[in-house]
């Protein structure tokens, strides 16, 4: 087994593989992450916000059930 070491930082749970290690690095691969601080490690650290607040003006909006479900 061969071990290659290096630093990077996560963005939306990837990592990238330094240009150095790519072609050496394929198939499968065990990965082990060590972090600096204990802070990255607590509940809710590695929850990231998927999706904005959504509003939509529904005043005055009449619902036909009918027309929703005609195919």
């Amino acid at each position: 087994m061969y071990a290659y070491e290096f630093q990077a930082d996560v963005h939306g749970g990837f990592i990238d593989i330094p240009e150095q290690y790519r072609r050496k690095i394929r198939g499968n691969a065990k990965i082990i992450v060590m972090m600096e601080s204990e802070a990255a490690n607590a509940p809710g650290a590695d929850k990231e916000l998927l999706f904005d607040a959504l509003c939509i003006p529904t005043k005055g909006f009449k619902f036909n059930r009918e027309e929703a479900n005609e195919r």
